[in-house]
């Protein structure tokens, strides 16, 4: 064992051989990336964009990556249940405040999000992606009570079998009204 300084809290500690850890504990490592300010914890180390564009912290661990706001919230709170996720009450996605931080499910986050009016989420025509507009699913709703096959309607409009059986069966396009037939 070979006596070393902590870089954070600068207490000596013992480490296991030449070159291994410069801090003491997790939680030295884990703060000498956080700049505290009056409310947030901002991370300062590693961030990466997650596939909705969202940069979280990121704290190396062995040979694996662990999102900050994770760590946080399992050093200052506990155990993360599986099967829930890490929210972020004030919305600021590099805080590790475990003051912010509270346990819930994605669709607990989602409906978060959009009691919060952060939901971008663009429905039906409006959306850019659509390959449909309303007019085009009321037709399809209709050609389908008519008795055309399903795999006829998408060939017409271009699109998956899948796409048609999710409008018919209100998966999808929900808002639209539904034709009584």
């Amino acid at each position: 064992m070979i006596k070393k300084r902590c870089q954070y809290c600068d207490r000596e500690y013992e480490a296991e051989g030449k070159g291994t850890g410069r801090f003491c504990s997790l939680k030295c490592r884990f703060f000498k990336k956080v700049e505290k300010s009056e409310n947030c914890w901002n991370w300062t180390g590693g961030k990466n964009i997650n596939k909705w564009g969202k940069r979280y912290g990121t704290i190396q661990m062995g040979p694996k990556n662990l999102l900050a706001h994770r760590v946080s919230y399992e050093l200052f709170k506990g155990k993360i249940p599986k099967g829930k996720i890490v929210c972020h009450q004030c919305d600021n996605e590099l805080c590790v405040n475990p003051e912010h931080l509270w346990l819930g499910t994605y669709s607990d986050n989602m409906k978060d999000m959009q009691f919060k009016k952060r939901s971008h989420y663009v429905k039906g025509g409006k959306n850019p992606a659509s390959k449909l507009t309303e007019e085009e699913v009321e037709k399809i709703k209709e050609l389908h009570i008519e008795g055309i096959m399903i795999k006829d309607i998408a060939k017409i409009y271009a699109v998956t079998r899948h796409c048609i059986q999710h409008i018919l069966n209100g998966k999808t396009w929900k808002h639209t009204y539904k034709i009584k037939g």
